[in-house]
């Protein structure tokens, strides 16, 4: 059944102004509740409904769970008894509460007397434990009684119990409430509540208060709250969805990296799982040294651990710079090549698996297979700021690359970018752990500075010959985020301008370096980081916002012969207002393509297909949240991996052709933890702008302005933040802020992505004021639509363009008491050049902005008390961004804390370094923001 995982303990929001879902309650497992469909119908309205749900075992652990069973018993025999004496009594009942808030759209309430459809919950599944409590409080029919102002004082139980639990919603509601009710017809009348009343005693009521009040007692005893120590190293909460999945070439089966490390296998019929090659045996290949900031790059950049052979019965193990041929036929592991180097090697077969190539020592080389022979240099460069084929740290922080060469399809050459950082500026990373510090030098452009100068090239893999195309580019400004190959002698390759206003797509021929423009686009302000470029057969699909949303284009060209005639337009395969976030396969025997688009809900991600002719369009993941799917080579199959806000991520094999899925892999949480979810909000810009976010409030009632309020946005370009995916660890700390006491919001300014042009071109040379507007604005009405939130206790805190945002809002406004910004750019002449002049131009051009948005001119103005975090390998905000503003503070006489993480680059990755860093923040909200500062 296509459905949202939901949360229960907040609201099921029906927007279908037609129908509402009555719902079916069906239990699964003591923890699990499922929602099945019935019909509401309603004209002209939408309909708000909440259900407070007793769920008497949820969180129980196995001995919990027989104490609880065994007092049951003896409860349930007494309460049955009193039932029994007392049937023929009228008065009292049993209190459930149903909720109903029936603005309309237009805010219109229901007329008096509305008709209410019957409303039937079941439970239905269960064990016979649950049977009992099933018949003890359902097998009746009830009816809605209204009150004038509130619910009689007798005989009603109050008793409640805030269970959190996972259920399945298709009405397209993102969370709920249950609570132990039931059968409901008849008509009522417009009040904010409504209660359902059981004819039976006063007693029985009196009983299940009674009855209620020690299920409540019993689970709370058994749940535990979240530490930051469990965030980190708790299993259940440091799994990860799988790493590395790939689908072998001959696409029977999707291989993914589990948390023992295990090579693990999934079959595209069944989505059965088996280990192909176990841990032990990975562990026992050889295995280099590895860096602090190689292990960072590659988490953060997806380095692949593994590759698969064309053949689909080899596999090629990357183990930290050491290559390695596993058999699976045999099991042996050969070595094919010692690289020296633990990150950005780039190991590749050759179409037809006769070689290997990677990086070594800024060169490309090549192995013949079956591995009998020497490796061959195909490129001979000496000077180590000339890089071949390898990715520098421009282009693959700053322009998505993953890659710079590509085997043609004839396996006989090989294009490849060379980059020659020879003029651009370095910059020192210290390590002072080791008692002679060592400093690694890193080329690093800053705004203004001269890029890298690169060139593509062509090497024949049998001769090592290398030609060199006619590329038209402007030397030490020019990027070359894209290219690969059209056909074995043809190449294409994608240019953008130093300003990011001008993208290009060039045809190359490979045998004389010849180019021709086969299309281009211009925009006023900037391109954002939709680079790439997706060939099949004699169609190009170019992802464009040129109509104000990033839709895929459909080009053609000739195939026969590409240099003879220019690319042309031939449709727009997707419109509307949705962006198209990447598209992930084609095929060309259907003449289908599917892609990532949020279409429908900005904070979501579904699969799509489209026919190449914009037929048949299709939304293919139905389940609310967001899709991250990997297709097998034939498109036939793909891997999703799904999650939502309040559901950890889990992965199926699925089929295009159908709803068919088969999950082969799931996080395991512990149940003793109550995990909460956050609100989720829709507010205004001061334009009228739509900003979502989201807001967590410490669990239970509290009394007006006794809630401590936490911003923590990112604020910046392309990120978005607030979506509807598993946040992990992120809405994890926000649970332990709000066990702790306080309010964490999340809101997505104008500036930031996944919205459109206009929204993310709304930072073009404006790096701070609109969205610090967005944010007040927010934070403003969050305040007023919850007043146990306390405006005179307001905080902030956020990471890299977050991190800056702190300071900006610290040095901006004097209502934030405290704030920790963790590695802050403190001023944009500092940053790299693609990034900063992407949205702020170059300094010689826009001299007084980088000024007015730097925050480190405004340090004088601190307000509140701040923690600047740093650390000390960071090769991507450097450190000297943090030893600025800290010389700004001394100088205005301004108190400051600071914490260091040596050798951590911008990640602070690892359980230990998290655990104290997080402890850390937690700490400076509660010395600063806490009750005890009043």
């Amino acid at each position: 059944m296509a459905g949202v995982l939901l949360t229960c303990g907040e609201q099921i929001a029906v927007d279908d102004v037609r129908a509402l879902h009555a719902f079916k309650l069906v239990i699964l497992e003591p923890t699990h509740l499922l929602l099945r469909e019935g019909d509401l119908v309603f004209e002209r309205c939408s309909l708000r409904l909440v259900l407070h749900d007793i769920e008497l075992l949820t969180g129980l652990g196995n001995l919990g769970l027989l104490i609880f069973q065994i007092a049951f018993i003896a409860t349930a025999l007494c309460f049955f008894l009193t039932l029994a004496l007392l049937e023929v009594a009228n008065g009292g009942g049993v209190r459930g509460q149903l909720t109903l808030d029936t603005a309309d759209a237009a805010g219109r309430r229901f007329e008096r007397g509305a008709e209410l459809p019957d409303l039937k919950v079941e439970l239905l599944q269960t064990n016979q434990f649950f049977e009992g409590l099933v018949h003890m409080a359902t097998m009746q029919w009830v009816e809605f009684k209204s009150f004038p102002n509130e619910a009689p004082a007798t005989g009603n139980c109050r008793a409640r119990l805030s269970v959190h639990c996972p259920c399945w919603s298709n009405a397209g509601s993102r969370s709920c409430k249950l609570i132990h009710r039931f059968l409901a017809r008849k008509k009522y009348s417009h009040l904010p509540e409504f209660v359902l009343v059981i004819h039976r005693s006063r007693l029985h009521s009196i009983s299940f208060c009674i009855f209620a009040s020690f299920a409540a007692a019993a689970v709370q005893a058994q749940t535990k709250p979240l530490t930051i120590s469990a965030i980190f190293n708790d299993p259940g909460f440091t799994e990860d969805a799988p790493r590395g999945l790939a689908w072998s070439p001959d696409g029977t089966r999707v291989t993914y990296l589990n948390a023992n490390g295990d090579l693990m296998a999934a079959w595209g019929g069944s989505g059965q799982t088996t280990v192909l090659v176990p841990k032990a045996k990975i562990g026992s290949m050889h295995s280099n040294a590895v860096s602090e900031k190689d292990k960072d790059h590659r988490s953060r950049y997806g380095e692949a651990s593994y590759i698969w052979a064309p053949d689909a019965k080899h596999l090629l193990f990357d183990s930290n710079g050491a290559l390695l041929l596993y058999s699976l036929k045999n099991g042996l592991a050969i070595s094919v090549a010692e690289k020296g180097t633990a990150s950005g090697d780039d190991p590749k077969f050759a179409p037809d698996g006769s070689a290997v190539t990677y990086v070594r020592d800024h060169n490309l080389y090549l192995r013949h297979l079956p591995y009998t022979q020497q490796p061959m240099q195909l490129t001979a460069s000496r000077e180590p700021s000339l890089l071949n084929g390898e990715v520098d740290w421009l282009y693959l922080e700053e322009l998505d690359v993953r890659s710079n060469y590509f085997w043609s399809p004839d396996s006989k050459n090989i294009a490849y970018l060379q980059t020659n950082e020879s003029a651009v500026p370095q910059y020192p990373l210290t390590d002072w752990i080791p008692t002679h510090a060592s400093v690694d030098m890193q080329h690093y452009p800053q705004p203004g500075d001269p890029n890298p100068v690169v060139r593509v090239g062509v090497v024949n893999a049998s001769s090592g010959h290398n030609s060199w195309i006619k590329l038209p580019l402007e030397a030490g400004d020019d990027y070359v985020p894209r290219f690969g190959w059209l056909n074995a002698h043809t190449l294409w390759i994608e240019t953008l301008t130093r300003d990011h206003m001008h993208r290009r797509l060039y045809f190359a021929d490979a045998s004389n370096g010849r180019t021709r423009l086969a299309l281009e686009e211009t925009d006023e302000k900037f391109f954002d980081e939709s680079y790439d470029v997706t060939i099949s057969g004699p169609n190009i699909l170019w992802t464009s916002w040129r109509d104000g949303h990033t839709q895929i284009y459909l080009y053609n060209f000739n195939e026969a012969d590409p240099m003879s005639s220019d690319a042309t337009l031939v449709r727009p395969l997707t419109n509307g207002h949705g962006e198209v976030t990447s598209i992930k396969a084609v095929n060309a025997d259907a003449r289908t393509v599917y892609y990532i688009s949020n279409e429908g809900d900005p904070r979501e991600q579904q699969v799509w297909s489209i026919k190449l002719d914009g037929t048949g369009k299709k939304q293919l993941t139905q389940a609310h949240g967001v899709h991250k799917p990997e297709f097998s080579p034939n498109a036939q199959l793909y891997a999703d991996n799904f999650s939502n806000i309040e559901t950890p991520p889990t992965v199926a094999i699925c089929q295009v052709s159908g709803t068919s899925c088969s999950t082969f892999w799931q996080p395991t949480l512990d149940p003793e933890y109550k995990l909460m979810a956050p609100r989720e909000l829709t507010l205004k810009a001061k334009d009228g702008t739509t900003l979502y976010a989201s807001l967590m409030l410490p669990p239970g009632d509290h009394a007006k302005g006794t809630v401590p309020l936490i911003n923590n946005p990112y604020g910046g370009p392309h990120a978005q933040t607030v979506q509807n995916v598993w946040q992990a660890r992120t809405t994890l700390f926000d649970q332990v802020l709000a066990e702790h006491g306080f309010g964490v919001l999340h809101v997505d300014n104008r500036g930031m992505g996944g919205r459109g042009r206009e929204f993310a071109q709304a930072a073009y040379h404006n790096f701070g004021p609109i969205q610090f507007e967005d944010q007040l604005s927010a934070m403003d009405q969050v305040l007023e639509q919850f007043p146990e939130l306390d405006a005179k206790r307001q905080g902030w805190w956020g990471w890299s363009w977050g991190g800056t945002f702190t300071l900006y809002a610290m040095t901006h406004s004097n209502r934030f008491k405290a704030g920790v910004c963790v590695a802050p750019v403190t001023d944009w002449r500092n940053y790299d050049s693609t990034y900063t002049e992407r949205y702020m131009s170059e300094p010689a051009q826009n001299a007084d902005q980088y000024r007015d948005f730097s925050v480190i001119t405004k340090a004088d103005k601190l307000h509140g008390r701040l923690l600047l975090v740093h650390g000390t390998g960071d090769d991507n905000v450097h450190l000297e961004n943090t030893i600025q503003f800290i010389q700004k503070l001394i100088d205005a006489h301004l108190p400051y804390d600071l914490q260091l993480y040596p050798r951590k680059t911008h990640s602070i990755a690892g359980a230990d370094a998290r655990t104290h860093l997080y402890t850390r923040i937690l700490a400076q909200f509660q010395a600063y923001l806490g009750e005890q500062t009043e």
